[in-house]
């Protein structure tokens, strides 16, 4: 067992992992290691932690789809 993460193997965020990371989050810089769940934006992968602590909105923006504010439309007729 190793003495920094604890696991055998290695995490692979461990130092003394010989396993690589798949993927970087691309909005914590945190490693995506095999079996670790993550989204595949079109900014980049972002993991689930990262995922968990956004809001809806956040989420929203990420998928290209901002809220939008609901105003009265008005139509001008001659």
């Amino acid at each position: 067992m190793c003495d920094i993460c604890g696991v055998t193997p290695c995490d692979c965020r461990c130092p003394n992992a010989t396993q690589k990371a798949v993927y970087i989050c691309t909005e914590c810089g945190e490693p995506i290691c095999e079996d670790d769940w993550y989204w595949d934006s079109d900014d980049g992968p972002i993991c689930e932690r990262c995922m968990g602590e956004m809001n809806r909105e956040q989420i929203l923006y990420l998928c290209g789809q901002p809220l939008k504010k609901a105003e009265w439309e008005i139509e001008w007729r001659n």
